[in-house]
């Protein structure tokens, strides 16, 4: 099997912008790899910076586009019936790998939020906290911080192969509770853990 040069890449990423833009001039067979800014793996879209600010555009985007399509084709009114056409058809779209890309920029939060907040309003007119509790959903802040939660739990209970160096188990054993208490190191860099 051959490899497609014209697709391959290089991708660096660095806080910095003098080391994204130097070219070191990479090869793959003699041929010499172009750089990129932005990288789409396995539908996620990740950048030089690791901020996911065009992933969760793209995301809201296809999400919004996607709720629209529900709202014009189904002639039904019922609550019930929409809720359940968007979080089978929408809800995948907006939640698909959050623990990799989940915002942490207040930006990006209302970016993604703003896909249900806008479904539902046409719903029912009430306050999005008291039509999301009529409806029966949950904010998708709320439901990303439980994919997170367990996600760390799939980590630690050895579920899923991965050696995370950002979370650690508490030493500290003298509270009630489980022995599954996190602690997380300080960091420097803004990034969500």
């Amino acid at each position: 099997m051959k490899i497609a040069f014209n697709k391959c890449t290089v991708h660096r990423i660095s806080n910095r912008d003098s080391h994204i833009n130097q070219n070191p001039g990479y090869t793959i067979g003699g041929q010499i790899l172009g750089q990129s800014n932005e990288t789409r793996d396995l539908g996620i879209i990740i950048d030089n910076k690791l901020n996911f600010n065009s992933h969760v555009s793209a995301v809201a985007h296809t999400a919004h586009v996607r709720a629209s399509l529900i709202q014009r084709t189904f002639v039904s009114i019922d609550i019930d019936i929409l809720t359940k056409a968007f979080t089978t058809y929408v809800h995948p779209i907006l939640e698909y790998c959050t623990p990799v890309w989940s915002p942490h920029t207040a930006c990006n939060i209302n970016k993604i939020e703003s896909c249900q907040r806008w479904f539902t309003k046409r719903m029912c007119g009430l306050d999005y906290s008291q039509r999301l509790e009529h409806i029966g959903l949950e904010t998708l802040q709320l439901r990303r911080i439980k994919y997170d939660l367990l996600m760390y739990y799939k980590i630690i209970s050895g579920d899923v192969s991965l050696h995370c160096n950002l979370l650690y188990l508490s030493d500290f054993t003298q509270t009630r509770g489980h022995k599954y208490k996190l602690y997380k190191h300080q960091s420097n860099v803004n990034a969500y853990c």
